[in-house]
């Protein structure tokens, strides 16, 4: 065998050593997905909210434009009132032009970063090794040392995942 086989065969022994287990991924999942539900709920709420509110203001501007044309305002007030609504109009238009909802599959992108996590060393293996490089600089994004014996990351994501 290899001097790169057997640091290869290290490497995969080491990635199975730090792959989280299918039930703490499992239970991770579970709750991201309730968390992401609730706070994608409270923001569609919200969003709701700033649209019937700019529908509102756009209500208060046209009135204000009527009474105009009735003579029941005059000019500076109308001038000073439209200035006003026309600030609030903009600010909510932004809010709710940035606040689209990303709809996208939370639940499938959890699954598969569950199946990526618990099966790394596997998938690492089969790896061309431009995708190698890839999954060991997402893992070990200020790389991994090898000293000749053992593996030694520096600020990866695999202590968050211990």
């Amino acid at each position: 065998m290899t001097q790169q086989k057997i640091i290869e065969n290290q490497f995969c022994e080491y990635l199975n050593n730090i792959q989280p287990k299918p039930e703490i991924m499992e239970l991770l999942e579970y709750k991201l997905v309730h968390h992401w539900k609730e706070k994608n709920q409270h923001h569609k709420n919200q969003l709701k909210r700033d649209k019937t509110q700019l529908t509102e203001l756009k209500s208060m501007k046209e009135n204000l434009l009527n009474k105009l044309l009735k003579g029941v305002i005059d000019d500076d007030t109308y001038k000073e009132k439209v200035d006003a609504l026309q600030n609030e109009i903009l600010m909510l238009q932004e809010n709710v032009s940035q606040g689209k909802v990303i709809d996208y599959d939370l639940e499938a992108y959890l699954k598969f970063s569950t199946y990526f996590l618990t099966n790394i060393s596997d998938i690492w293996r089969k790896s061309a090794i431009k995708t190698k490089q890839r999954i060991q600089n997402f893992v070990f994004p200020a790389q991994i040392y090898f000293d000749g014996v053992n593996f030694e990351p520096l600020n990866s994501l695999v202590y968050w995942m211990l």
